[in-house]
């Protein structure tokens, strides 16, 4: 039909905030690293509606993960640990499942995934927000 107007479907789309670093990360629009120590407390700010939080750290050279995070993908991720909701805070490594210790020189970045219960989901839960990409950069001293 030529000249017809078309009527898309709406579509719904909620836009959510970031989960906010507390310490130690950079500033927000700056790439230069913080000091941090190896047994670091990492904190961030409470966010609505999780049920819990996974936090992951990096090392920023390789890009590998040393601690936290998630394994698998799509259907099957799964949480390499969570922390309750209620927790906005923990020590590198309190559980002793890190595959490296933070080393004094290095850089590193951590990050934050909040997750929510959804018994819908094939993993039993989805995320609901994360902390921003270009937070969370820190080198050991």
């Amino acid at each position: 039909l030529a000249g017809a107007t078309p009527t898309p479907n709406p579509v719904a789309i909620k836009a959510t905030g970031a989960v906010n670093l507390v310490s130690p990360s950079n500033a927000v629009g700056s790439t230069v690293q913080v000091s941090a120590s190896t047994t670091h407390t990492f904190t961030w700010d409470a966010y609505a509606s999780t049920s819990d939080y996974v936090i992951e750290v990096l090392d920023a050279a390789t890009g590998a993960v040393i601690w936290g995070g998630f394994t698998g993908s799509g259907n099957t991720a799964a949480k390499t640990f969570s922390i309750p909701s209620a927790q906005t805070s923990v020590v590198f490594n309190f559980n002793g499942q890190a595959t490296d210790l933070l080393v004094v020189g290095r850089t590193y970045r951590w990050r934050v995934y909040a997750s929510k219960d959804n018994v819908q989901s094939a993993t039993g839960w989805e995320l609901i927000s994360m902390s921003e990409d270009q937070r969370g950069l820190i080198t050991i001293q």
